[in-house]
């Protein structure tokens, strides 16, 4: 017998509503009752933020360098480079597991950046996840998976959010850290502007990524 579990069913919850999610978020921005259920549901209490690429940091610093100004600024030898918080946050934790592929990019069928490269998951609601969506792996291994993820041009979006753990099954929010890789051209979160205001503030807009 072929056990069918709660991740399966969602995962093909997902696949199949992903390309709707545009019209979805319009419609909570015109139903009221609606929009407060799907926070209720899947929103409620998140923090989410994005993390950009180490590159964004060092090409803000050249712009700066270029500004015609009267007094020349001294640049901050010692930045602190998004990549460094992502390691220091994955050495933090005991618990590691990456996905063995991004569902938004298999579900919109992405041919611009890698369908292989999943999101990583910390803490104890990681154990939870299905083996049937990825593995636990060591501190090393989920070092190296952020780097490749960087190196592929992919933006890291940080937080507890309420929807992994819902269809991840992992139990309390708080448990599950989601750490997703995305790309401009798939991202679940571009449906951002088209939530109502009270939702997607919880969310830094996928336009000022870059």
């Amino acid at each position: 017998m072929i056990k069918v579990t709660l991740s399966d069913i969602s995962i093909q919850v997902i696949k199949y509503t992903f390309n709707t999610r545009f019209f979805l978020a319009k419609m909570c921005r015109k139903i009221p009752i609606l929009a407060g259920i799907v926070d209720k549901l899947f929103f409620d209490g998140d923090d989410i933020q994005v993390i950009p690429r180490d590159g964004t940091i060092n090409d803000s610093k050249k712009i700066s360098q270029k500004i015609a100004i009267n007094e020349s600024i001294p640049l901050i030898d010692d930045t602190v480079l998004p990549s460094q918080v992502l390691r220091e946050m994955i050495k933090g934790s005991r618990y590691h597991f990456i996905m063995d592929f991004c569902i938004c990019r298999k579900s919109n069928g992405c041919e611009d950046y890698p369908q292989d490269l999943g999101c990583l998951f910390l803490g104890k609601g990681a154990k939870k996840i299905s083996s049937k969506l990825g593995r636990m792996v060591s501190q090393e291994e989920a070092l190296e998976h952020i780097w490749k993820c960087q190196q592929a041009g992919l933006v890291s979006i940080i937080g507890r959010n309420k929807i992994d753990s819902v269809w991840l099954n992992t139990g309390p929010k708080e448990d599950l850290l989601s750490i997703c890789h995305c790309c401009p051209c798939c991202c679940l979160w571009k449906m951002t502007p088209e939530l109502p205001q009270d939702i997607a503030k919880v969310f830094l807009p996928w336009w000022e990524w870059k």
